[in-house]
């Protein structure tokens, strides 16, 4: 029998389970979204979030980049900033996972536009307004996250918020902060989401204010 050499790019245990399980959220979102996903239309999602993070370095410390009066602000923004834990999954790659989880949800400019009622070209219009959200793949098509819909419509006030969000915002992050409830956005003394903030008739104006300090 040939023995087989060891190379430095075989995969860990720990990068196979992490494959694994990043292939079965991303069938699950295409089954989700009612989407038929080939194998290899997953495996370029995933390809399509992880060159999203080509350059971004990690620190094992993240608190060292920060000085002391910015950590106290972060902080009570509820960022964790606490060192990563030895032998824990690269972040960069899980953020390539739920990229690309996004991608496999999103809507196609022809759905968006049987979705909404409107031409296509009405929706290309408003992606390039920004009163639409959406990212480009490969062949340069249009994707449109699910965050803002809802039933057969958009969320109430969506597009004032996608105005004030910062252009240079990784899409995880757009994603992060519209599902991740904030404390200056409460309904009955609990804090909520921004989209359930959009979705229970709360003042887009308000939290657009947040969107641009982000």
């Amino acid at each position: 029998m040939r023995k087989q050499e060891p190379t430095g790019s075989a995969l860990a245990d720990a990068d196979v389970r992490e494959a694994a399980a990043a292939y079965a959220s991303l069938r699950a979102a295409t089954a989700e979204a009612a989407l038929d996903a080939s194998p290899a239309e997953l495996i370029a999602m995933l390809g399509e979030g992880l060159a999203n993070l080509r350059g971004v370095t990690l620190q094992a410390d993240p608190q060292a980049q920060f000085t002391d009066a910015e950590l106290s602000e972060l902080a009570e923004g509820g960022f964790d900033l606490s060192p990563l834990p030895e032998g824990r999954g690269d972040p960069r790659a899980r953020a390539a996972v739920l990229h690309a989880r996004m991608l496999a949800g999103a809507l196609t400019v022809p759905r968006a536009a049987k979705r909404l009622g409107v031409d296509e070209s009405r929706i290309r219009q408003r992606l390039k307004e920004g009163t639409l959200y959406g990212l480009k793949v490969a062949g340069g098509e249009w994707r449109l996250p699910s965050f803002q819909f809802a039933g057969r419509g958009l969320l109430p006030g969506i597009q004032i918020v996608l105005r004030a969000l910062p252009h240079d915002l990784h899409p995880v992050a757009v994603l992060g902060w519209f599902v991740t409830p904030v404390a200056d956005l409460a309904v009955d003394g609990e804090p909520c989401s921004p989209r359930d903030w959009l979705a229970t008739g709360g003042d887009p104006e308000r939290a657009a204010r947040l969107a641009a300090e982000l």
